[in-house]
């Protein structure tokens, strides 16, 4: 599995995928955090993450990242609100 240099306190378990390799499993709100501990701004920290973090494919093993805020999952799928 990779593991990302620095983002080690975002890490909330394994993604266990059928045929597949188990990659790491983060969660996406701690990681933009752990950019802002480091001195960048949240707009910096939301467009870096998205940009060289998650949306950085290094293989089959790439992780994965997880949004924890159901509303904010709701929120994607503006088709399934009530």
């Amino acid at each position: 599995m990779i593991i990302y240099d620095g983002f080690d306190d975002a890490i909330i378990g394994i993604v266990y995928r059928c045929g597949m390799s188990s990659v790491t499993l983060y969660d996406q709100d701690k990681c933009i955090e752990i950019l802002m501990d480091q001195g960048m701004g949240s707009l910096e920290a939301m467009e870096h993450f998205s940009y060289n973090v998650a949306g950085g494919y290094v293989g089959p093993d790439t992780p994965c990242f997880a949004v924890l805020e159901p509303d904010e999952v709701l929120d994607s799928f503006p088709e399934r609100a009530n």
